[in-house]
């Protein structure tokens, strides 16, 4: 089961990260509220975010047509 596996190792990866000093999280905020720290945080990965920003900020948009 090389998912299974894969998954199981890139979820513990995650949890090893410490994020106490990331942002706050804003579950259940609607993205519109979002959007100028969005666009702030696309504006700073553009230049080594994989996928690209430009690809990230088009999915957000999607979601977000009125933001």
């Amino acid at each position: 089961m090389p998912l299974a596996e894969d998954l199981a190792a890139y979820v513990t990866a995650l949890r090893g990260v410490d994020a106490s000093k990331g942002p706050p999280g804003y579950r259940g905020v609607p993205l519109a509220a979002r959007d100028r720290f969005l666009r702030e945080a696309l504006a700073q990965l553009a230049p080594c975010a994989v996928p690209p920003a430009d690809a990230l900020r088009s999915a957000v948009e999607g979601c977000c047509p009125t933001c």
